[in-house]
């Protein structure tokens, strides 16, 4: 699932995550679907990013 990709990107700082995650908001924009449904996946694939960069700070945390 792409979401899963996003969120891994960003929890392993990969360099490429901004461009997943607009590649796929853009794809989601330009398909089908109410409304409400393009709202949604927009709101899951943010929501994947924002757990990979705090997962990614936890552990960094639990590092030091």
């Amino acid at each position: 699932m792409t979401y899963e990709k996003i969120e891994a990107a960003y929890r392993y700082g990969r360099p490429d995550a901004d461009l997943l995650l607009h590649e796929t908001v853009r794809g989601v924009l330009e398909g089908t679907g109410t409304d409400k449904e393009i709202l949604y996946r927009v709101r899951c694939a943010y929501a994947a990013a924002k757990s990979g960069q705090a997962l990614r700070s936890a552990e960094m945390r639990q590092e030091v």
